[in-house]
């Protein structure tokens, strides 16, 4: 009898605490699934940022590169805040219309006569195409300096010529 009042004593321990063990399993179950729902969602939240971050600066290049493609070059420079590969390309793209501009200037200068102004450090095709430019834009303010040499001396010979005639006849009147 003392024996079988044990067992039931322990039968009813090993449920309370099968209970309590199920209840604390479903308990940990319930906050481990809340967990993992809140970490996926803490994931998700930054993940979509990071992607609206990079998407946006990358529309950013993409619409001032397809300005830049057609010709405007007075659109602002892209406002670069990181030093990232993003930010690195906004650098490149910034660089990029910053020298173009250049390059347009400086040819503008050149084929309104004047030259000197190549103080430019453009390298690669822009630096050389300057250079031409340059030096043909020199030439040519060469050559036109020697045609109006020359365009003036023939105006003198033709005024001596034309006064040679008049004193000429003035002499044979005589």
């Amino acid at each position: 009898e003392h024996f079988d009042h044990l067992q039931r004593i322990t039968e009813r321990l090993i449920q309370n605490i099968t209970k309590k063990v199920s209840a604390s399993l479903v308990n940990l179950s319930l906050v481990l699934l809340f967990t993992f729902i809140l970490a996926l969602s803490v994931i998700a939240v930054i993940s979509w940022r990071i992607h609206h971050s990079i998407s946006k600066s990358i529309s950013a290049v993409t619409s001032k590169m397809g300005l830049l493609s057609k010709g405007n070059l007075s659109q602002e420079y892209l406002e670069v805040k990181t030093s990232d590969d993003i930010g690195r390309l906004g650098q490149i793209f910034n660089q990029l219309a910053k020298n173009f501009s250049h390059f347009i200037k400086i040819s503008e200068k050149f084929l309104q006569g004047e030259t000197g102004e190549n103080d430019s450090k453009l390298e690669g095709e822009f630096g050389h195409s300057l250079d031409r430019m340059e030096k043909q834009a020199h030439e040519k303010k060469e050559a036109e300096e020697t045609l109006r040499q020359e365009r003036d001396k023939l105006s003198q010979e033709d005024w001596l010529k034309s006064n040679l005639a008049e004193i000429s006849k003035s002499l044979q009147g005589l």
